[in-house]
């Protein structure tokens, strides 16, 4: 008869316990996301373009229509600079979802 250490059983079984659990996206957290988009479209219109470019991570990437992708909210600031005045901007058609620390959403 073969006998196990008890020892590196209970450790394995307690340290499986440990890991956290991805969270829920919650309506709150789709009610945050929202928020941001109603931000970065405020931001816009008023031309306030470095809070615009807050809105984005350090290494955030941004895809413009017809342009290369812009990395860093250093490119994406000094491309925001060059727009001209905008004059109307909307999110339509807002789908939100996401999962733990992940969010996705679309407009149409």
């Amino acid at each position: 008869m073969r006998t196990v250490p008890a020892i590196p059983i209970a450790l394995l079984l307690m340290m499986s316990g440990c890991h956290a659990r991805r969270g829920e996206f919650s309506r709150q957290d789709e009610a945050a996301v929202r928020a941001v988009a109603d931000s970065a479209v405020q931001y816009q219109l008023s031309g306030n373009w470095d809070a615009w470019a807050g809105l984005f991570s350090d290494d955030g990437i941004l895809h413009p229509p017809n342009g290369p992708a812009l990395k860093g909210r250093a490119a994406l600031l000094a491309w925001a600079r060059t727009l001209p005045p905008i004059q109307k901007a909307a999110f339509t058609d807002v789908q939100v979802w996401g999962d733990a620390n992940l969010a996705n959403g679309t407009s149409g």
